[in-house]
């Protein structure tokens, strides 16, 4: 349900697997942009801890990244210096 528009399967990797279960993590970029989404109070302290392992370039590339993994989602004029603030947290 909220899985970003462009994650794979693929993209994956592998955390634990036996006969019967297979578990996969999706890339940290694809969990931050996730947990962007739902923007709840413990996804502050989540989001601090992944911006380092994230490949973005900066808030401005996180957010057009948040933008093209939720299409829909309305314009926030204020989202850029709210991930401005995870960075300069992390």
């Amino acid at each position: 349900m909220f899985a970003p528009a462009g994650l794979h399967m693929d993209d994956c990797e592998v955390r634990y697997r036996t006969s019967h279960l297979t578990v996969l993590a999706p890339p940290p970029d694809m969990v931050f942009l996730m947990k962007l989404l739902a923007a709840r109070a413990p996804d502050h302290d989540d989001m601090i801890a992944l911006w380092p392992r994230c490949h973005f370039t900066d808030a401005q590339a996180a957010v057009n990244a948040f933008y093209t993994a939720y299409p829909f989602e309305e314009h926030d004029p204020f989202l850029v210096d709210y991930v401005q603030q995870i960075a300069d947290q992390a």
